[in-house]
């Protein structure tokens, strides 16, 4: 009788154990649970629904919970549809016997979406000012996002959500009717704190990149700063010569130069500069611009241009403030001489040192 009450237990245990493996390794699907899991999207906003496929069950034996999880959802609001990859939530094993969901989080993943369509989406929820801004000027480009989202006993979503994704092949129309294109780059966003990660796009042909940018944002000002580079670039034809010229009012011929700039912003909610701070470092490989110092009794053979070689520049501007400092070789007559330079702007006061051998 003991033999046999011990096999018992052991193939009941043995099944137990094969049957929880199963579970929590490949899980069982189901539509039993569809409805409740429409009631948690509905928490979010009541005008919002939601088509699902088969709901698959995998068990977490060590958290005690079940991960639910349906694939290719389509989510409507009003007449606009949004499809995602997958919806996901974790559910308490005690909310299978009472046949109902009682879960604190949700997780939304989506597939490649253009950000013309997930701004219209959006607009159609709330049209704030910020998604009509971008609408006017993002022209086109692909976003990949998760958020999770987590709910207080009431239902209500509490605003610690997490949002994180990355967008490809964006381009932006900037108010002059220039463009910002191949904007590529990871975003990770919780507690009003967004960081972009591994940024670049081009502008005027020319590479940009950055490895973080944070932004802050608080309820009057948004903090913005990181750091903005380009790997050596020649910008002497015409076009670019033209464009440089034309926005700094100088006559230059050539150039080619690396930056490394750091910099500080805080925008209003009426998207006025309220305070900007900028650290560059430039190191300018080639430049010549046109000579305009009449320095004719000092330099009898003065060329017409100026030519600047191997200069490391450093600039440092502010509210009211600008200083430029640096050195490098100046060819004024036949032959490169060495120069050092500090040119400071304090309000409306200028002060100007340099050294020249």
């Amino acid at each position: 009788m003991i033999k046999y009450f011990l096999r018992i237990t052991f193939f009941l245990s043995l099944f137990i154990l094969l049957l929880l493996s199963y579970l929590s390794l490949f899980g069982l699907e189901t539509n039993k649970f569809n409805n409740q899991i429409r009631t948690n999207i509905k928490k979010i906003d009541t005008k919002f629904d939601v088509k699902l496929n088969k709901v698959k069950l995998v068990l977490d034996p060590f958290k005690l919970n079940i991960n639910a999880k349906t694939l290719g959802p389509t989510i409507l609001y009003g007449n606009k549809i949004l499809e995602l990859e997958t919806i996901r939530t974790d559910i308490p094993l005690k909310s299978l016997f009472n046949n109902k969901i009682s879960s604190s989080n949700i997780s939304i993943s989506s597939k490649s979406i253009k950000i013309k369509e997930l701004i219209t989406f959006s607009r159609t929820i709330k049209n704030k000012p910020e998604l009509f801004l971008l609408d006017r000027i993002i022209n086109s480009g692909y976003i990949v996002a998760d958020i999770d989202l987590k709910f207080d006993k009431s239902g209500k979503i509490l605003n610690n959500f997490k949002l994180k994704g990355f967008i490809k092949d964006a381009s932006v129309n900037l108010l002059d009717q220039n463009k910002i294109e191949n904007i590529n780059f990871m975003f990770n966003s919780q507690d009003k704190l967004t960081d972009i990660k591994n940024l670049n796009f081009d502008f005027k042909n020319i590479g940009f990149k950055s490895d973080k940018i944070s932004i802050k944002d608080s309820d009057k000002i948004t903090k913005i700063k990181g750091i903005l580079k380009n790997d050596l670039i020649d910008l002497s034809n015409k076009k670019n010569i033209d464009l440089i010229n034309s926005l700094l009012n100088t006559d230059i011929e050539k150039i080619n130069f690396s930056s490394n700039n750091q910099f500080f912003l805080e925008i209003t909610k009426k998207f006025k500069i309220k305070s900007l701070n900028i650290d560059s470092t430039l190191d300018i490989k080639e430049l010549s611009i046109k000579n305009l110092l009449e320095v004719k009794n000092f330099f009898p053979e003065k060329k017409e241009f100026l030519d600047l070689k191997d200069h490391k520049v450093n600039i440092k501007f502010s509210k009211n403030n600008l200083e430029i400092s640096g050195e490098g070789k100046l060819l004024m007559q036949k032959e490169f001489g060495q120069i050092k330079y500090n040119i400071k702007k304090s309000d409306k006061k200028y002060t100007f040192k340099s050294f020249f051998n």
